[in-house]
């Protein structure tokens, strides 16, 4: 991936003309093949920051990050149960949040290939939980939609669902005004 995005790479054959013989001849009947590489762009340019997974070792996804063209940065916990029929709402959700993606159906094919194979690459974990509200398994962590309050053992804990909508929740006020 590069800081203009995801690129699917591949070594075609073409045919050139050869070049003219030292001695005059003329070699303009003859081909020669030579290999190029093709770059097909897939997608703007995100980071993989985590695999994710329930504390039971279930619901494994990952934790995809990048920014919209207004250069706001998004993050998404995305289930890997997404990657499974049409993948419709993994295209959904990264194009409402502002990342751009190839239109044709075999180059998003390419990009849901490389997300199923990518969290194998990526050292980091995180809890992910279906719903928001205090985290059962440590009552010292509260999930939102866009932001969690505390941590386990360390690691982040992030509400995962396949389709996020518009997070409900906002912040006002201080801790101070509710005492």
């Amino acid at each position: 991936m590069t800081e203009h995005g995801l690129f699917s790479e591949k070594e075609i054959e073409v045919e050139v003309d050869a070049e003219p013989a030292a001695n005059g001849e003329d070699v303009k009947a003859k081909k020669k093949t030579k290999i190029e590489t093709k770059r097909t762009w897939l997608a703007s340019a995100f980071e993989v920051l985590a695999k994710t997974r329930d504390s039971d070792g279930s619901d494994w996804g990952i934790l995809l990050r990048w920014k919209d063209p207004d250069g706001r940065q998004h993050e998404w916990a995305m289930p890997r149960r997404s990657l499974r029929g049409r993948y419709d709402e993994i295209w959904g959700e990264l194009l409402d949040r502002g990342m751009d993606i190839a239109a044709a159906p075999a180059l998003r094919n390419l990009l849901a290939q490389y997300l199923s194979s990518v969290s194998t690459e990526v050292a980091s974990t995180a809890f992910s939980v279906p719903r928001v509200g205090w985290y059962v398994a440590n009552p010292g962590v509260f999930v939102l939609s866009d932001e969690t309050y505390g941590s386990v053992a360390g690691n982040r804990v992030l509400w995962q669902t396949e389709t996020r909508g518009s997070p409900h929740y906002g912040e006002e006020g201080s801790m101070d005004d509710w005492a």
